[in-house]
């Protein structure tokens, strides 16, 4: 630690303590200065520093305020994982008798259609490595995609 840290840490440190640090209340258990909510944590994202209720989201109330570059994190965050859970459900749904076809059938992005065909050849070479079967079982699922794939492309007609 630095000199500074140090005649901090020696100001709060009491010898006969278990845990060697004594902290002042307000540091154990911070209070929101708008509307005294008690059950709230500082929590560091990055750089910045913000707090959170007990389940982990972030606290908020009229009078305190998340910094920008947090809301923005938190929403790319939250951006990617429902791009996830959208990318899970398709797939699931894919691996139904005739799911691909019926995946096809309704509106999917050429993104959501390049990761489900990306999934669909990691699962063909897993489930190959895995099994005796190997990749028969799945080119006819793999090839509509590709096709798919290819007409929107404008490579086929």
């Amino acid at each position: 630690m630095g000199d500074i840290a140090d005649m901090d840490a020696d100001r709060y440190w009491d010898g006969f303590d278990e845990d060697f640090y004594s902290y002042p209340d307000y540091i154990k258990h911070p209070k929101c200065k708008g509307c005294g909510t008690k059950h709230i944590r500082w929590e560091k994202f990055k750089t910045k520093w913000f707090l959170v209720n007990d389940n982990g989201a972030p606290h908020r109330c009229g009078k305190y305020e998340l910094p920008v570059e947090v809301l923005k994190e938190l929403a790319i965050e939250n951006f990617k994982k429902q791009k996830t859970l959208i990318s899970d459900k398709i797939f699931k749904k894919s691996l139904s008798y005739n799911g691909v076809q019926k995946v096809l059938d309704k509106f999917l992005t050429n993104e959501q259609l390049l990761d489900l065909y990306t999934r669909w050849l990691n699962y063909a070479a897993n489930d190959a490595a895995h099994n005796s079967r190997g990749w028969r079982i799945y080119d006819k699922k793999i090839d509509e995609l590709k096709q798919e794939l290819l007409k929107r492309l404008k490579y086929v007609e």
